[in-house]
């Protein structure tokens, strides 16, 4: 995936946000914007709280952009730990904004068992809206972030530990 000890993650949901990003794995570095076609965006993982997390589904016609980090690989246990069992890592090919580099990245998918519907709480959402806006995502997809709906997070102490 990268150099030796290091590897290339695509992250789309709330680790697009650096603060949260960095607090799980104090190596990660912003590489590149980039694109995963052929996937669509959806909040559509189970969490174990009852709220939805991010996924992507393919989706033939349709494009999620991200961020490619790169991270130390001593640091991709806790990468996995703070995603939890309901992800499962998988190697995608994503392309920088700019169409000039392709990069092999992992990246992570709800497994079957955790789809579901619902909707995110409000931070949830709202740490994917701030990391897409800091990292300077197209218009048109962070305004469909900013469109999602989301419920309060019914745990007051959760919800101020966990907004951006």
């Amino acid at each position: 995936m990268s150099g030796q000890g290091e590897l290339l993650y695509f992250a789309y949901g709330s680790n697009l946000h650096v603060p949260r990003m960095t607090d799980r794995v104090p190596s990660a570095r912003t590489v590149a914007v980039a694109r995963l076609p052929g996937f669509r965006l959806a909040f559509r993982k189970r969490a174990a709280d009852g709220s939805m997390k991010c996924d992507v589904e393919p989706a033939q016609e349709d494009i999620v952009w991200g961020v490619v980090y790169r991270l130390d690989a001593e640091h991709l246990p806790n990468l996995d730990a703070a995603e939890g069992e309901g992800y499962a890592r998988v190697t995608q090919i994503v392309t920088c904004a700019d169409g000039e580099a392709d990069y092999e990245v992992f990246t992570y998918r709800a497994r079957d068992g955790w789809l579901g519907e619902g909707r995110p709480h409000d931070w949830y959402r709202d740490l994917v809206l701030v990391g897409a806006r800091n990292h300077r995502l197209p218009d048109s997809w962070v305004a469909a972030i900013a469109e999602q709906q989301a419920d309060p997070d019914p745990n007051p102490e959760r919800a101020r530990v966990n907004r951006p």
